[in-house]
């Protein structure tokens, strides 16, 4: 899972781990994760708000 620093995440979870629940029926849109292509790997490196997560903790 990959955890939204930006002071303007919905509920501090990357648009790439959301589902239709989660969104609540809307449209969440992210211009990071969208220009990257919705890639995990891309948005980890490239983004200064990703912060990687594992089993709920981050990861190093």
């Amino acid at each position: 899972m990959i955890r939204c620093d930006s002071p303007f995440a919905y509920g501090d979870r990357c648009v790439v781990d959301m589902d239709a629940q989660q969104s609540h029926g809307g449209t969440i849109c992210c211009n990071m994760a969208e220009n990257l292509s919705f890639d995990r790997a891309c948005i980890l490196k490239q983004c200064e708000h990703a912060v990687r997560m594992e089993d709920g903790n981050e990861a190093d």
